[in-house]
């Protein structure tokens, strides 16, 4: 099984283990572009209520179907370490399951997603 790594715990995650890929998209990142603001709070806000510092740029932008059901989104550099085209090698796997690996395992408060408490 291809993995898929995070620097920290995201609330996005919801504590998912798995997530299937549906889609690659190409993003252009402008921190002064207000079209993009809600997406980027969204996706790189990690659990302690930073953020991930995105800087301005091309992207790939992936949208995953986790294991519970719930889907999110990830945000990558075009082009990887060693120069590798993350383009073309995600595209090569849309439908393919990913093993989500969190690097600071450090579990989020209560999500409240909506479920019954």
């Amino acid at each position: 099984m291809r993995r898929i790594g995070f620097s920290y715990e995201y609330p996005k995650l919801a504590g998912q283990s798995k997530a299937r890929l549906l889609y690659v998209g190409d993003f252009t990142y402008d921190p002064y572009d207000e079209r993009s603001r809600a997406l980027i709070e969204y996706d790189t806000r990690t659990c302690n209520g930073g953020h991930y510092d995105l800087r301005r740029g091309r992207y790939v932008l992936l949208l995953f179907l986790g294991d519970k059901g719930i889907p999110f989104t990830t945000i990558r550099p075009m082009i990887g370490m060693y120069g590798r085209d993350k383009w073309k090698y995600y595209n090569e796997h849309i439908g393919e399951e990913f093993e989500i690996v969190v690097k600071e395992d450090e579990p989020c408060p209560d999500l409240n997603l909506g479920g019954t408490t």
